[in-house]
């Protein structure tokens, strides 16, 4: 399997990955984003080829924590917008 260097094309829903505050929306959402953002789903797919999935599960995991360090907002085919992650403290 060959490693790409660029990120996944996105959707327009969710063309970018930045830092963001944990909201409360996040922490109710449903447990599936998977199919909920699909997108998102991609890019931390993407992640864990670039970073190994060790590394990159534990950036995710401390931005669920509200550690910072990943986020991302997409449009999920429902239409709702829906935020994961958070920014640095």
């Amino acid at each position: 399997m060959s490693l790409s260097l660029m990120p996944p094309v996105l959707s327009p829903a969710c063309p970018w990955i930045c830092p963001c505050v944990v909201g409360e929306a996040m922490k109710s959402q449903p447990k599936d984003l998977r199919t909920l953002m699909p997108a998102t789903a991609e890019m931390v797919d993407w992640l864990r080829q670039l970073l190994g999935r060790e590394k990159a599960d534990a950036r995710i995991k401390a931005a669920m924590q509200g550690k910072g360090g990943f986020w991302v907002q997409e449009t999920g085919p429902d239409g709702v917008v829906r935020e994961f992650g958070s920014r640095r403290p």
